[in-house]
């Protein structure tokens, strides 16, 4: 459990911590096998989200803007966003590398 969770937790149940302890203070206990922390996912690629390139099944590891992705070439349906497997997302990367090199020297100082 992250610290965040923790906190989290601790505001949610202090007043029932105060309320059920009959005066004096109980500490909740944390461990890594609280249930709500399994059961949240946010995005999409944590969903399960397949890949997005054609002919493509595997799971999804990252989403782009399909825009960058369709300057590289690489082949995928229409839709705002790209998701992208493991080893098309290093063939994007290794695609767009100068690119980002040039990105690079633009804006430092």
């Amino acid at each position: 459990m992250t610290v965040s969770h923790a906190i989290m937790f601790e505001r949610q149940h202090r007043v029932k911590f105060r309320q059920w302890g009959g005066g004096k203070r109980v500490e909740p206990t944390f461990s890594a096998t609280i249930p709500f922390e399994r059961t949240i996912s946010m995005g999409k690629v944590s969903k399960g989200q397949q890949c997005s390139v054609i002919g493509c099944g595997a799971s999804a590891v990252r989403s782009i803007s399909s825009d960058k992705v369709a300057h590289t070439g690489i082949k995928i349906g229409s839709a705002r966003r790209a998701y992208l497997c493991k080893a098309h997302y290093w063939e994007y990367r290794k695609l767009t590398r100068k690119d980002r090199q040039i990105d690079k020297w633009r804006f430092s100082t």
